[in-house]
């Protein structure tokens, strides 16, 4: 998209927001230069903003519901009759739900469950090493199993995501 020309503002918002909606797996704004042009595009940035608002990952539990925005969470693991959350600032919240009840609430967003134990973002995975066992490597360095099990649909899924 070169340049956007504004003619009515809600109309335009609602096919912006559809554009984002069918593109959501590609639009990630987590470098210097994608910060640098939000900063000096208010509209896109009000967009964005917008649509995140909207479309948040909503985590309930039983005495609360947590908030995140898809982009903002690089995995989940399961603990002890709860599950981290590992976040892109390199903080992490600890959640009273098992990774089950968190799996079912992921299902529109670009998450799979690589392991028993372990629920990764797709849009951070930066490869997949191979031999005795086979890892997932995160953004953030973290290193993930993938269960021997799960293999082929983790291909699969990750072919389909990346076709998008």
């Amino acid at each position: 998209m070169d340049k956007i020309i504004i003619i009515d503002n809600n109309e335009i918002q609602e096919e912006l927001e559809k554009f984002i909606i069918a593109n959501k797996k590609h639009i990630l704004f987590n470098s210097d230069m994608d910060l640098l042009s939000l900063e000096r595009n208010p509209i896109l940035k009000d967009i964005i903003e917008n649509y995140e608002s909207k479309h948040k990952i909503k985590i309930h539990t039983k005495s609360r519901v947590w908030f995140f925005k898809s982009r903002e969470i690089v995995r989940f693991e399961a603990g002890q009759g709860n599950t981290t959350a590992y976040l892109t600032n390199m903080n992490h919240s600890v959640i009273n739900e098992n990774i089950d009840q968190i799996e079912n609430q992921l299902k529109d967003f670009s998450f799979i469950r690589i392991h028993n134990d372990h629920i990764i973002n797709m849009n951070f995975i930066v490869k997949i090493t191979a031999g005795q066992n086979v890892n997932i490597e995160l953004m953030n360095g973290d290193i993930v199993p993938i269960e021997d099990q799960r293999k082929q649909y983790i291909l699969k899924s990750l072919e389909n995501h990346n076709k998008l």
